[in-house]
C-alpha cells in the first residue's frame, strides 16, 4: 500500500513540529442493499469520527463513524412545479453505525461491525427528510423521490447525519441536518432523544428546546461538527447564516450535556479560504480542534486546514446583547495545510479524531460514490471509483 508523507509548513504562532501524513484505504466494504441494474453497494457516505479504544493486547485502534442517509443524487425539479426533488436510490436505507478497525503496525484499516440505526420505538431509522415542501408556506426540505421519479412518503424520524461524538456516560451525540438536530444515541443504535429548534416545523419529531436562529441555517449545512468539552457538546453548523452572519461567521452552539439544554451559542470565523467545516475534536490539551475545507474556485486548489479554537472571550449570543456591543469571536490558530497532500485528492473530509499520541485521524465521505453510481444508470463514461480512506496526521 502506498504510504504518501510529506512535511506541513511550521506555522507562526503556533509550537513548531515536523508532521507526516499517511493515508490507509478502508477494505471488505460491507453491502448496504441491491440496486437493480448496480448490483450491491458497498458502505460509504461516512461522516463523524471517534477513537472508542485502543485494545491493549492487539494495539488495534477501534474508531467508530456513522453514514448519512444514504444513496441519493443533487436535487432537480422532476416534476416540473419550481421545488427540487432528490431521488434516495434505497428508499428504505436506515443510517448506519460502522466500526473501522486500524492496525497501526501492519499498516491496514478495515471495516468492523455494522449496527443499522433505530427511532425510539425500535422501528428502523431512515434518511427521508421529514417536512413535505409542497403544500407549505416556507419551504425547508427538499422533496423526495424514488429512482423512478415516484414520490415517497416523509418520515417525521427522518434524519441525514453528520458529526458524532461520544459522553462519559456511554451515550453517543449525533449532529444532523435536516432540523437541523442534536441527537442522543444508545450504543446499540436507537435515538433516545432529538433536540430541535424552537421554531422547527411540527413535522420534525422532537424536543423543540434549542434557539431558532439555526433553523434558518443554509439548506444541507446542518450541525456538521461535534466535540465534547466537560459537561458540554459543542455543536457547529456546516457553514454561515449568511443572511445573519455574513459570510465567514459559523453559528456554534454550546449544549449542556448534565441539563440536556442550550447553555451557549458563539460565532467562529472561517478562513478566507475555508468555504465550510468538516468535523470537530478535542486534542490532548483539552483545546477544541476544527477541521475548514474550501476549494478555489479559479485555480481548483483544495484548502484543508485544522485549527485549534478558543471561545473563553467570544461572545455568548444567548445572552442579550447590548446594542452597538462588539461581538468578539472564538480565537482560532492555524496548526495545520492539509490540502497539498493527500487528503488533496478529496473534495469532502468529514472526520476528524484526536489520538492518545497528538496525531490526528482524518476521513473521507466519498458519498457512496454517487456520482459513479447515477453514471452507470445513464449508462455515461463512468468517473472515478472513489474509496473510503482512513488518513494519520502524525507528529
Amino acid at each position: 500500500m502506498k504510504i504518501l508523507i510529506a512535511l506541513l509548513a511550521v506555522l507562526v504562532f503556533h509550537p513548531a513540529y515536523a508532521e507526516e501524513l499517511k493515508d490507509f484505504k478502508i477494505t471488505n466494504p460491507p453491502s448496504i442493499g441491491t440496486v437493480p441494474g448496480l448490483g450491491k453497494i458497498p458502505v460509504g457516505g461516512l461522516s463523524g469520527l471517534i477513537l472508542e479504544r485502543i485494545d491493549p493486547k492487539t494495539g488495534l485502534y477501534h474508531f467508530l463513524s456513522f453514514t448519512d442517509r444514504g444513496l441519493n443524487s443533487e436535487p432537480e425539479n422532476y416534476r416540473n412545479d419550481g421545488i427540487m426533488d432528490r431521488i434516495l436510490i434505497l428508499p428504505a436505507y436506515s443510517p448506519l453505525l460502522v466500526e473501522i478497525v486500524f492496525d497501526p503496525k501492519a499498516g491496514r484499516a478495515k471495516f468492523g461491525k455494522i449496527t443499522p440505526m433505530k427511532n425510539p420505538n425500535g422501528s428502523a431509522t431512515t434518511g427521508r427528510s421529514n417536512v413535505n415542501p409542497r403544500g407549505t408556506e416556507t419551504i425547508v426540505d427538499e422533496g423526495i423521490v424514488d429512482s423512478k421519479k415516484v414520490p415517497l412518503a416523509m418520515d417525521p424520524w427522518g434524519i441525514d447525519t453528520e458529526s458524532m461524538a461520544a459522553d462519559s456516560e456511554g451515550f453517543l451525540w449525533l449532529g444532523e441536518e435536516y432540523g437541523p438536530s442534536i441527537l442522543k444515541i444508545a450504543r446499540d443504535g436507537r435515538i433516545l432523544s432529538r433536540f430541535l429548534p424552537d421554531s422547527a416545523p411540527k413535522e420534525r419529531a422532537g424536543v423543540r428546546s434549542l434557539p431558532s436562529i439555526f433553523a434558518e441555517r443554509e439548506p444541507n449545512r446542518g450541525f456538521e461538527a461535534l466535540t465534547i468539552k466537560g459537561d458540554s457538546l459543542f455543536a457547529f453548523l456546516q457553514s454561515p447564516i449568511k443572511k445573519v452572519d455574513g459570510p465567514l461567521r459559523v453559528r456554534v452552539l454550546e449544549f449542556d450535556l448534565k441539563t440536556e439544554r442550550p447553555k451557549g451559542v458563539y460565532l467562529y470565523e472561517l478562513s478566507k479560504e475555508g468555504a465550510k467545516l468538516g468535523d470537530a475534536t478535542l486534542d490532548n490539551s483539552g483545546n477544541i480542534v476544527v477541521l475548514e475545507q474550501g476549494v478555489d474556485k479559479k485555480t481548483k486548489t483544495r484548502h484543508q486546514s485544522l485549527f485549534e479554537l478558543d471561545f473563553s472571550k467570544a461572545t455568548n449570543l444567548l445572552n442579550p446583547v447590548p446594542e452597538g456591543a462588539k461581538i468578539e469571536v472564538a480565537n482560532a490558530i492555524k496548526i495545520a495545510s492539509l490540502g497539498s497532500l493527500a487528503t488533496g485528492e478529496f473534495e469532502k473530509l468529514e472526520g476528524l479524531a484526536a489520538l492518545p499520541d497528538g496525531s490526528f485521524a482524518i476521513l473521507n465521505d466519498n458519498d457512496f460514490n454517487v456520482e459513479l453510481q447515477v453514471a452507470k444508470i445513464h449508462k455515461k463514461p463512468l468517473p472515478k471509483t472513489v474509496d473510503n480512506h482512513l488518513f494519520i496526521l502524525k507528529k
